[in-house]
């Protein structure tokens, strides 16, 4: 079972990102984006709407740790990262991993257009199993015993 702790959304232009990367180049990438974000976004036929989902996503998070944009939070300290075909994760880096839950998990839902870009995201915290499953019941058992 878990417990929503914030949720998240954000909607930004397509068009936005692409002339911020056109204007402002790697300077502009390199300073909002993972290395990882940007091989991901650059094989793709259309990597703005990539990179604007990404964007999205980052914001979203932002939103739904109740963070904003502060000092203590960098665009790159959160990555979106796809292994394969398989759905689009959050991660979080550095000193914003530290400062939350270790119970916490991040979902995020992407879609793109070639025009907008949009990211969901849920946190949640996972709560402990019950004492009533046989694993916990082993594990203090063990922990008594």
């Amino acid at each position: 079972m878990s417990r929503i702790l914030g949720i998240g959304v954000d909607i930004i232009d397509v068009a936005r990102i692409d002339r911020a990367a056109n204007r402002w180049g790697d300077r502009f990438l390199k300073r909002l984006y993972t290395q990882g974000e940007l091989a991901y976004c650059r094989e793709r036929s259309f990597p703005a709407e990539h990179l604007a989902a990404r964007f999205a996503a980052k914001e979203a998070t932002m939103k739904a740790l109740g963070t904003g944009w502060t000092s203590n939070v960098a665009f790159k300290d959160i990555e979106v990262v796809r292994q394969g075909s398989e759905r689009p994760q959050i991660e979080l880096h550095d000193e914003v991993r530290r400062t939350l839950p270790t119970n916490l998990t991040l979902h995020v839902s992407l879609s793109h257009t070639h025009v907008l870009a949009t990211a969901f995201v849920v946190a949640a915290l996972e709560s402990e199993p019950s004492l009533n499953s046989a694993s916990t019941r082993e594990k203090h058992h063990d922990q008594i015993h």
